[in-house]
Protein backbone atom coordinates (compact mmCIF):
# COMPACT_ATOMS: atom_id res chain seq x y z
CA UNK A 1 0.00 0.00 0.00
CA UNK A 2 1.96 3.55 -1.19
CA UNK A 3 2.33 5.55 1.56
CA UNK A 4 3.48 8.50 -0.28
CA UNK A 5 1.76 9.95 -3.42
CA UNK A 6 2.81 13.04 -5.29
CA UNK A 7 0.55 14.89 -7.94
CA UNK A 8 1.91 16.72 -10.39
CA UNK A 9 1.99 18.22 -13.95
CA UNK A 10 4.00 19.71 -16.68
CA UNK A 11 2.04 22.99 -17.09
CA UNK A 12 -0.39 25.04 -14.69
CA UNK A 13 -3.96 24.21 -15.32
CA UNK A 14 -4.48 20.74 -15.71
CA UNK A 15 -6.26 20.26 -12.25
CA UNK A 16 -3.92 18.67 -9.62
CA UNK A 17 -5.06 20.72 -6.87
CA UNK A 18 -8.68 19.50 -6.94
CA UNK A 19 -7.78 15.92 -8.33
CA UNK A 20 -5.51 15.84 -4.94
CA UNK A 21 -8.18 17.22 -2.58
CA UNK A 22 -10.81 15.18 -3.95
CA UNK A 23 -8.50 11.76 -3.65
CA UNK A 24 -7.37 13.14 0.44
CA UNK A 25 -11.21 13.15 0.94
CA UNK A 26 -11.87 9.77 -0.77
CA UNK A 27 -8.85 8.00 1.17
CA UNK A 28 -10.83 9.27 4.31
CA UNK A 29 -14.14 8.38 3.42
CA UNK A 30 -12.75 4.68 2.99
CA UNK A 31 -11.47 5.01 6.85
CA UNK A 32 -7.72 6.23 5.93
CA UNK A 33 -5.66 8.78 7.79
CA UNK A 34 -4.23 11.39 4.99
CA UNK A 35 -2.06 14.02 5.06
CA UNK A 36 -2.70 16.39 2.67
CA UNK A 37 0.77 18.80 1.88
CA UNK A 38 0.50 22.17 -0.16
CA UNK A 39 4.45 21.71 -1.56
CA UNK A 40 3.26 24.47 -4.14
CA UNK A 41 4.99 27.27 -2.35
CA UNK A 42 5.24 29.40 -5.34
CA UNK A 43 1.55 29.24 -5.99
CA UNK A 44 0.02 27.67 -2.82
CA UNK A 45 -3.93 27.60 -2.50
CA UNK A 46 -5.22 23.71 -1.56
CA UNK A 47 -6.62 25.03 1.70
CA UNK A 48 -8.91 27.19 -0.26
CA UNK A 49 -10.58 23.99 -1.43
CA UNK A 50 -10.93 23.65 2.06
CA UNK A 51 -12.67 26.83 2.97
CA UNK A 52 -9.57 28.12 4.95
CA UNK A 53 -9.21 31.57 5.38
CA UNK A 54 -5.43 32.46 4.65
CA UNK A 55 -5.49 34.84 7.48
CA UNK A 56 -6.36 32.29 10.07
CA UNK A 57 -3.93 29.52 8.92
CA UNK A 58 -1.17 30.09 11.65
CA UNK A 59 1.55 28.29 10.89
CA UNK A 60 2.47 26.80 7.13
CA UNK A 61 4.95 24.58 5.32
CA UNK A 62 7.13 27.60 4.98
CA UNK A 63 7.52 28.19 8.33
CA UNK A 64 8.29 24.75 8.97
CA UNK A 65 10.84 24.71 6.06
CA UNK A 66 12.30 27.56 7.49
CA UNK A 67 13.01 25.54 10.64
CA UNK A 68 10.76 27.69 12.80
CA UNK A 69 8.42 25.15 13.60
CA UNK A 70 7.71 21.21 13.91
CA UNK A 71 5.70 19.57 11.37
CA UNK A 72 2.69 18.31 13.54
CA UNK A 73 2.38 22.31 14.70
CA UNK A 74 1.28 22.77 11.00
CA UNK A 75 -0.75 20.22 10.15
CA UNK A 76 -4.54 20.39 11.21
CA UNK A 77 -7.37 18.28 10.82
CA UNK A 78 -10.38 19.46 8.40
CA UNK A 79 -13.77 17.61 8.25
CA UNK A 80 -15.24 16.27 5.10
CA UNK A 81 -19.11 16.61 5.49
CA UNK A 82 -20.40 12.56 5.14
CA UNK A 83 -17.12 11.26 4.66
CA UNK A 84 -18.45 7.83 5.30
CA UNK A 85 -15.66 6.23 7.73
CA UNK A 86 -15.51 7.75 11.46
CA UNK A 87 -11.38 5.85 11.20
CA UNK A 88 -11.00 8.24 8.49
CA UNK A 89 -9.30 11.87 9.29
CA UNK A 90 -7.67 14.27 7.01
CA UNK A 91 -5.14 16.67 7.65
CA UNK A 92 -4.34 19.81 5.70
CA UNK A 93 -0.17 21.13 5.53
CA UNK A 94 -0.92 24.38 4.03
CA UNK A 95 2.01 26.67 2.17
CA UNK A 96 1.48 30.27 2.68
CA UNK A 97 -0.56 32.93 0.26
CA UNK A 98 1.19 36.02 1.57
CA UNK A 99 3.60 37.97 -0.52
CA UNK A 100 6.23 38.23 1.60
CA UNK A 101 6.82 34.53 1.89
CA UNK A 102 5.87 33.86 -1.55
CA UNK A 103 8.58 36.51 -2.81
CA UNK A 104 10.88 34.55 -0.07
CA UNK A 105 10.71 31.31 -2.14
CA UNK A 106 11.48 33.02 -5.01
CA UNK A 107 14.54 34.98 -4.13
CA UNK A 108 15.79 32.51 -1.44
CA UNK A 109 16.22 28.76 -0.97
CA UNK A 110 14.64 26.67 1.94
CA UNK A 111 16.00 23.68 3.23
CA UNK A 112 13.50 21.57 1.03
CA UNK A 113 15.84 18.42 2.63
CA UNK A 114 12.97 18.99 5.54
CA UNK A 115 10.38 17.74 3.12
CA UNK A 116 11.27 14.59 3.37
CA UNK A 117 11.74 14.50 6.91
CA UNK A 118 8.66 16.26 7.67
CA UNK A 119 6.84 13.61 5.73
CA UNK A 120 8.27 10.49 7.24
CA UNK A 121 7.37 12.80 10.82
CA UNK A 122 3.80 12.59 9.70
CA UNK A 123 3.87 8.73 8.81
CA UNK A 124 5.19 8.23 12.16
CA UNK A 125 4.04 10.43 14.83
CA UNK A 126 0.64 11.84 13.50
CA UNK A 127 0.07 7.89 12.58
CA UNK A 128 -1.12 8.79 9.01
CA UNK A 129 -1.74 6.62 6.31
CA UNK A 130 -0.99 8.06 2.94
CA UNK A 131 0.59 11.55 2.25
CA UNK A 132 -0.48 13.58 -0.92
CA UNK A 133 1.69 15.98 -2.10
CA UNK A 134 0.49 18.79 -3.99
CA UNK A 135 3.28 19.99 -6.47
CA UNK A 136 4.12 23.36 -8.22
CA UNK A 137 3.96 22.73 -12.28
CA UNK A 138 7.12 22.36 -14.35
CA UNK A 139 10.91 21.40 -13.65
CA UNK A 140 11.57 22.82 -10.26
CA UNK A 141 13.06 21.79 -7.52
CA UNK A 142 10.99 20.90 -4.95
CA UNK A 143 8.61 19.09 -7.40
CA UNK A 144 11.99 17.00 -8.21
CA UNK A 145 11.95 16.12 -4.27
CA UNK A 146 8.67 15.94 -4.25
CA UNK A 147 9.30 13.21 -6.49
CA UNK A 148 12.03 11.98 -4.85
CA UNK A 149 10.08 10.82 -1.57
CA UNK A 150 6.95 9.73 -3.42
CA UNK A 151 6.31 5.52 -4.24
CA UNK A 152 3.73 6.60 -6.54
CA UNK A 153 3.74 9.70 -9.06
CA UNK A 154 0.43 10.37 -10.66
CA UNK A 155 0.82 13.08 -13.29
CA UNK A 156 -1.96 14.59 -14.64
CA UNK A 157 -2.40 16.21 -18.14
CA UNK A 158 -5.26 17.46 -20.36
CA UNK A 159 -5.54 16.43 -24.17
CA UNK A 160 -2.86 18.83 -25.50
CA UNK A 161 -0.14 17.97 -27.68
CA UNK A 162 2.48 20.80 -25.19
CA UNK A 163 1.19 18.44 -21.72
CA UNK A 164 1.52 14.78 -23.83
CA UNK A 165 5.23 16.38 -24.48
CA UNK A 166 5.89 17.67 -21.10
CA UNK A 167 4.41 14.72 -19.22
CA UNK A 168 7.24 12.43 -21.75
CA UNK A 169 9.95 14.76 -20.73
CA UNK A 170 8.77 14.58 -16.42
CA UNK A 171 8.46 10.51 -16.85
CA UNK A 172 12.43 10.58 -18.68
CA UNK A 173 13.24 12.46 -14.83
CA UNK A 174 10.98 10.21 -12.97
CA UNK A 175 12.46 6.46 -14.20
CA UNK A 176 15.65 7.77 -12.31
CA UNK A 177 13.36 7.97 -9.30
CA UNK A 178 11.94 5.52 -7.16
CA UNK A 179 7.92 6.50 -7.79
CA UNK A 180 5.92 4.32 -9.82
CA UNK A 181 4.33 6.46 -12.75
CA UNK A 182 0.73 6.93 -13.28
CA UNK A 183 -0.90 9.13 -15.68
CA UNK A 184 -4.71 10.73 -15.45
CA UNK A 185 -5.95 12.21 -18.23
CA UNK A 186 -8.12 15.36 -17.31
CA UNK A 187 -10.85 18.13 -18.59
CA UNK A 188 -11.25 15.72 -21.83
CA UNK A 189 -14.36 16.72 -23.69
CA UNK A 190 -17.36 14.78 -23.24
CA UNK A 191 -17.68 14.31 -26.88
CA UNK A 192 -13.85 12.95 -27.27
CA UNK A 193 -13.33 9.39 -27.71
CA UNK A 194 -11.52 8.20 -24.40
CA UNK A 195 -10.40 5.33 -25.50
CA UNK A 196 -8.20 6.73 -28.26
CA UNK A 197 -6.87 9.71 -26.22
CA UNK A 198 -6.00 7.06 -23.78
CA UNK A 199 -3.69 4.85 -26.39
CA UNK A 200 -2.13 8.09 -28.01
CA UNK A 201 -1.02 9.43 -24.31
CA UNK A 202 0.20 5.59 -23.45
CA UNK A 203 2.22 5.56 -26.67
CA UNK A 204 3.88 8.85 -26.40
CA UNK A 205 4.48 8.92 -22.05
CA UNK A 206 5.37 4.88 -22.23
CA UNK A 207 3.15 4.89 -19.44
CA UNK A 208 0.08 3.57 -18.22
CA UNK A 209 -2.64 5.90 -17.56
CA UNK A 210 -5.23 5.29 -14.50
CA UNK A 211 -8.13 6.76 -15.99
CA UNK A 212 -10.13 9.93 -17.84
CA UNK A 213 -11.75 12.31 -16.16
CA UNK A 214 -14.51 13.97 -18.35
CA UNK A 215 -14.87 18.31 -18.34
CA UNK A 216 -16.90 18.87 -15.40
CA UNK A 217 -18.98 22.27 -15.67
CA UNK A 218 -19.82 21.79 -11.96
CA UNK A 219 -16.49 22.28 -11.04
CA UNK A 220 -15.38 25.45 -12.76
CA UNK A 221 -19.09 26.16 -10.82
CA UNK A 222 -17.68 25.65 -7.58
CA UNK A 223 -14.24 27.46 -8.21
CA UNK A 224 -11.99 25.37 -6.18
CA UNK A 225 -14.59 26.31 -3.18
CA UNK A 226 -15.29 22.90 -2.47
CA UNK A 227 -15.01 18.74 -2.26
CA UNK A 228 -18.48 18.62 -1.32
CA UNK A 229 -19.24 15.70 -3.80
CA UNK A 230 -15.94 13.95 -3.36
CA UNK A 231 -17.75 11.32 -1.18
CA UNK A 232 -21.15 11.25 -3.40
CA UNK A 233 -20.74 7.31 -4.95
CA UNK A 234 -23.29 8.63 -7.68
CA UNK A 235 -21.24 11.42 -9.12
CA UNK A 236 -19.29 10.74 -11.99
CA UNK A 237 -16.26 12.78 -10.83
CA UNK A 238 -16.24 10.73 -7.89
CA UNK A 239 -16.92 7.61 -9.45
CA UNK A 240 -13.51 8.15 -12.03
CA UNK A 241 -11.55 9.09 -8.88
CA UNK A 242 -12.28 6.11 -6.84
CA UNK A 243 -11.20 3.59 -9.68
CA UNK A 244 -7.74 5.98 -9.44
CA UNK A 245 -8.42 4.94 -5.60
CA UNK A 246 -8.57 1.40 -6.58
CA UNK A 247 -5.57 1.27 -8.43
CA UNK A 248 -3.37 3.26 -5.56
CA UNK A 249 -4.32 0.98 -2.98
CA UNK A 250 -6.10 -2.05 -3.97
CA UNK A 251 -7.98 -4.07 -1.84
CA UNK A 252 -5.78 -3.67 1.88
CA UNK A 253 -8.27 -3.27 4.62
CA UNK A 254 -7.66 -0.07 6.24
CA UNK A 255 -5.73 0.35 9.10
CA UNK A 256 -8.00 1.29 12.67
CA UNK A 257 -6.75 4.97 13.99
CA UNK A 258 -4.32 4.30 16.78
CA UNK A 259 -5.46 4.79 20.91
CA UNK A 260 -4.88 9.16 21.40
CA UNK A 261 -5.30 10.32 18.10
CA UNK A 262 -8.10 12.56 17.79
CA UNK A 263 -10.46 11.86 15.02
CA UNK A 264 -12.44 14.85 15.84
CA UNK A 265 -14.15 16.57 12.58
CA UNK A 266 -12.93 20.18 13.84
CA UNK A 267 -10.79 22.78 11.77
Amino acid sequence: MPKVITLHSYRGGAGKTVVAAHLAALLCARGRRVALVDADLRAPGLHVVFGLEDAALGLTLNDYLGGRCDIGEVAREVGIEERGSADGALYIVPASLKPGHIARVLREEYDLARLHEGVQRLLQDQAIDHVIIDTHAGFNEEALLAMAVSEILLLILRPDRQDHLGTAAMLDVARTLRATPLLLLNKVMPSSDAARLEAEVQLACRAPVAATLRLCTERFQLGSRAVADATDPAHPFTQVLGSVVDQLIGSAAPRRSPAGVSQSNGA
